[in-house]
């Protein structure tokens, strides 16, 4: 029997030591993991900033974008009413073909 007990003890011995080279694998797997994990977050961080920033470039290039369209097509609304008012002061409205005529939007 102390023999049972003396080869029981030691089998224990032996799982304990076992159980603590695991648990001790366990620790530096989750440490490495988790290290895993922040260089991760870290990385979608700065992706976030990084489309962040280009949406914010391409929103500001899309408004001064519009803004210069806006002006352009204000010149050219004035050009045209401008070349209308000339045509109609020196009286030749009536030689224009129709088809070259700016037609009136009905608003």
């Amino acid at each position: 029997m102390k023999k049972e007990l003396s080869d029981l003890y030691e089998e224990l011995k032996t799982l304990n030591s076992n159980f603590k080279e695991l648990s001790g694998n366990i620790s530096r797997m989750v440490n490495n993991l988790s290290g895993g994990i922040d260089k991760v977050a870290e990385q979608v961080q700065d992706l976030n900033k990084t489309i962040n920033e280009s949406m914010s470039s391409a929103t500001k290039a899309v408004i001064d974008m519009t803004e210069a369209f806006g002006k352009v097509l204000n010149i050219l609304t004035i050009g045209s009413d401008a070349k209308d008012n000339i045509i109609k002061g020196l009286g030749i409205d009536n030689l224009i073909p129709d088809f070259m005529k700016k037609k009136k939007k009905d608003i």
